[in-house]
């Protein structure tokens, strides 16, 4: 049940008892961590990318290689929830 009280101007607020799901549906829901997994996608290969540059160029240039192991971190983290959201993905696919 939705409760709504008006604190004055023209914004109301409304406020819902227990959990809130934006995408309830399971197309929706697909389409939702589709888009979630190919922003990580994007940003995994931009970051794998940009660690391979760095790394390869730390020993000619003043980059030091601790923070061009750092970006391989980040995009280690990125590849990983590029396929947590797939297999979110997989989980919705397979409930229908």
């Amino acid at each position: 049940m939705a409760k709504s009280f008006k604190p004055g101007g023209v914004w109301t607020i409304f406020r819902k008892r227990g959990s809130f799901e934006l995408y309830t549906d399971p197309q929706s829901k697909i389409s939702h961590y589709t888009r979630i997994r190919n922003l990580f996608f994007i940003l995994a290969l931009a970051e794998t990318a940009i660690t391979v540059s760095n790394l390869m160029s730390a020993g000619r240039t003043q980059f030091p290689l601790i923070p061009g192991l750092l970006l391989g971190l980040i995009s280690i983290v990125f590849w990983v929830q590029t396929v947590l959201s797939q297999h979110k993905i997989n989980q919705i696919k397979s409930a229908l």
